[in-house]
């Protein structure tokens, strides 16, 4: 814990400094989470990177800092392990310490036992240690709602600068295109790796290697960057000319909007609300055959070529989203 002994790093260098700015607000991710971590950086100024209660220790430590920062509010992003640890500690030593949840899951990943994360965030409540709860997921703060507890939809702020338009085609006509994805079976990376070497002229960049037996002759088409650090990862994303996220289960895919913001164009899935109120993006990224190869590679081929457009507009799309996105925060704060 590199961090004052409590965190892996933390949205502030120095942990003197974040004690004198006497945050108001705190929130607390898991340091490999990267589509949640990015979430904390967009919920507040002042992050703490934990990758979970680590001892008994651990959590007193955590817990002092956290108080002697004297917040009027914490948020819990996602559910590093043995968190409530330290929920359960704070409420203890400050009944006026706020505690908010916010799950990024989605009932779909049953497999990694989410539904006992969501559980302990209920029995959180009915604790009276945690507030209210937050959910990225559409739909599942009103089925949480109907059980009888405080809950709200949230949705993800996209704090990257944005490039001035998307990358040029190389001299060589060579096409860079992106599925950053981890290799888990709903991310469905291996159908849309397929999707983006049917574009001609393409170089697939991906996050994991993937090892599929009937790719070995592509290999050289195929370029593996590994888990890198955020700064790395938007600037090898400015790098691309199309990214894909066409994964199967989904809330609020910050690649996706990353990817818009650094110029280049994405396609996804159906499983969030990204662009439902844009018809015109909804129609040119959104993709409905998920499981199609030659589907995806169709439209964004279509999406490639219009890409100059569609990066423009999702552009200001993606600041109207930030605007509703940071009035939900406020409302799920204030309420």
């Amino acid at each position: 814990m590199p961090f004052a002994g409590v965190a892996t790093r933390a949205s502030i260098e120095n942990a003197h400094q974040f004690l004198r700015e006497q945050p108001e607000r705190i929130a607390l991710c898991h340091p490999d989470w990267r589509g949640v971590r990015t979430a904390a950086y967009g919920h507040s100024a002042h992050v703490l990177e934990v990758p979970g209660i680590l001892s008994d220790a651990h959590c007193e430590r955590l817990a002092s800092f956290i108080e002697a920062c004297k917040p009027h509010s914490l948020i819990i992003e996602g559910y590093p392990p043995r968190i409530d640890e330290l929920v359960l500690s704070l409420s203890r030593r400050n009944k006026k310490l706020e505690i908010y949840c916010v799950y990024h899951g989605t009932p779909s990943l049953l497999h990694f036992q989410e539904d006992t994360v969501i559980n302990r965030m209920l029995e959180l409540v009915d604790a009276g240690s945690v507030r209210k709860l937050g959910f990225v997921k559409s739909g599942l703060a009103e089925w949480i709602s109907t059980l009888g507890y405080p809950a709200q939809y949230l949705m993800n702020v996209c704090q990257v600068p944005f490039s001035r338009g998307p990358r040029e085609v190389d001299l060589d006509g060579k096409l860079h295109l992106g599925v950053f994805a981890p290799n888990l079976c709903h991310k469905n990376v291996p159908t849309q790796v397929i999707a983006a070497l049917m574009i001609p002229g393409s170089i697939v960049h991906t996050s994991e290697p993937l090892e599929l037996a009937y790719l070995r002759h592509w290999g050289e088409r195929v370029v593996t960057h590994g888990i890198i650090p955020r700064p790395n990862f938007l600037e090898l994303l400015g790098r691309m000319h199309g990214t894909l996220y066409v994964s199967l289960v989904e809330c609020y895919p910050m690649t996706v909007l990353e990817s818009l913001a650094a110029g280049a164009v994405c396609l996804t899935s159906h499983t969030s609300t990204l662009f439902e109120s844009d018809p015109v993006l909804q129609k040119a990224l959104v993709v409905e055959q998920y499981d199609n190869p030659s589907a995806i590679a169709d439209q964004l081929g279509t999406a490639l070529e219009n890409r100059e457009t569609l990066v423009a507009r999702a552009q200001e799309h993606i600041l109207r989203l930030n605007e509703t996105a940071e009035r939900l925060l406020q409302e799920f704060l204030d309420s």
